[in-house]
């Protein structure tokens, strides 16, 4: 309870050619909702495809150096380039590029490489993230879809078996419909979906999610309502699924 806990220690630059330096304690910043605030992201809590990256340490706190090129928005930029190490020791490389295809839909490329130990020694992580994403102020949709090397069940095929590297799959997608909007005031349904392939090998071995969700914003106080079903199997018994991911959540988030 005496513990004193840093989340975030970062130097952060502006310079007038729109470029932006970042150094210190931070997020890695890997895909579309590692990009946003709390309060800029459609959902409090992050999708089941990030949390699984969590795990498997293509996201979270670690020590960072980026740059990126602002862009036309305040929220996003054009480009950015990063390297972060983390205390288990794992190095990383992180780029990200993204454009307008048109004035209301945005396209991002993530793509993030670098070191994973494990028992016997260290493999080479890989992971590769595309979104698309549009908001106004009637609605919001985001699509992403990743593919990237699973570094917990690679060290379990290097120590057990025959050192095949394993990968997995995932798909997300969220649409939100605001039943009025006001600009201080505004009610939303949501409603989301997501598909985890656990193995490349076995495309039937996957977590199937179901997302639902209601919104109410009132100022900088948030209140959220949000149900999602997850069904997962495994490889020994693809027939049987079983629900523990599964939650309920009432959450509030206000911004002092």
């Amino acid at each position: 309870s005496d513990d004193v806990q840093v989340n975030s220690a970062l130097f952060d630059k502006k310079f007038d050619n729109g470029l932006r330096l970042k150094a210190g304690y931070d997020l890695k910043r890997f895909g579309l909702e590692y990009q946003e605030s709390r309060l800029e992201r459609p959902t409090i809590e992050r999708s089941l495809i990030y949390r699984r990256m969590d795990l498997f340490n293509y996201t979270g706190r670690e020590t960072i150096v980026m740059l990126e090129s602002g862009g036309n928005s305040g929220l996003y930029h054009d480009w950015s380039f990063g390297t972060s190490y983390s205390e288990a020791q794992n190095a990383s490389l992180i780029g990200n590029y993204q454009t307008d295809l048109s004035p209301a839909v945005r396209y991002g490329l993530w793509v993030e490489t670098g070191t994973h130990r494990i028992q016997d020694g260290q493999v080479l992580a890989l992971a590769v993230m595309n979104s698309l994403w549009h908001r106004d102020s009637e609605k919001l949709w985001q699509a992403e879809w990743v593919v990237g090397l699973d570094p917990n069940l690679t060290e379990y095929e290097s120590v057990f078996d025959d050192d095949e590297r394993v990968y997995f799959i995932g798909i997300n997608t969220l649409y939100g419909r605001y039943f009025f909007n006001d600009g201080e005031e505004s009610l939303m349904g949501q409603i989301g979906l997501t598909e985890i392939s656990h193995d490349h090998r076995e495309l039937k071995f996957n977590s199937l999610g179901v997302f639902l969700g209601v919104r109410y914003d009132v100022g900088t106080l948030r209140f959220a309502l949000n149900a999602e079903l997850v069904g997962t199997n495994s490889p020994i018994d693809l027939k049987k699924r079983t629900y523990d991911e599964s939650s309920a959540r009432l959450e509030a988030l206000y911004a002092f």
